[in-house]
C-alpha cells in the first residue's frame, strides 16, 4: 500500500523542510486510545480497604467514650451491648460516615453529648 506523507518545516533546521509521515484522524484515535482502567495501575493502589482487624480497633478505642454506664447499670448487660456492637461495628460506621457526608450545611449535625 502507498504511504502517506506530510511535508513540514524542519525544527531542527530553520528554513528547511522536512518529510513525516502522514495518518489519518481514525488512525491517529486507534493509536491513542486508552487502556481499560485498572485499579492495580491507578494512583489507589495503595488504598489499604478498612477489614474486620481496623473495626475492632475503631471499637476498642470508642467504647470507652459511650458513657454506656449511665443508662445501662448492669456490668452483663453492658457487655452485651458491647457484643451486639462490636459484631456491626462496620456497619455503624459507614452509616456514622453517610449521614456527615449528607449534612454538609451544619443544619443536622451528627454527635453526641
Amino acid at each position: 500500500p502507498p504511504k502517506r506523507a506530510v511535508v513540514i518545516d524542519d525544527p531542527s533546521n530553520p528554513g528547511g523542510f522536512c518529510v513525516k509521515p502522514r495518518i489519518t484522524e481514525t488512525e491517529y484515535k486507534a493509536k491513542k486510545q486508552k487502556a481499560p482502567w485498572d485499579f492495580k495501575k491507578s494512583i489507589f493502589a495503595p488504598w489499604r480497604f478498612e477489614g474486620t482487624k481496623a473495626y475492632v480497633a475503631a471499637f476498642n478505642a470508642d467504647w470507652p467514650h459511650t458513657k454506656v454506664h449511665k443508662f445501662l447499670k448492669e456490668k452483663q448487660d453492658q457487655d452485651d451491648a458491647a457484643e451486639g456492637l462490636r459484631q456491626h461495628y462496620g456497619e455503624v460506621l459507614r452509616l456514622y460516615r453517610r449521614c456527615c457526608a449528607s449534612s454538609g450545611d451544619g443544619s443536622t449535625t451528627p454527635g453526641v453529648s
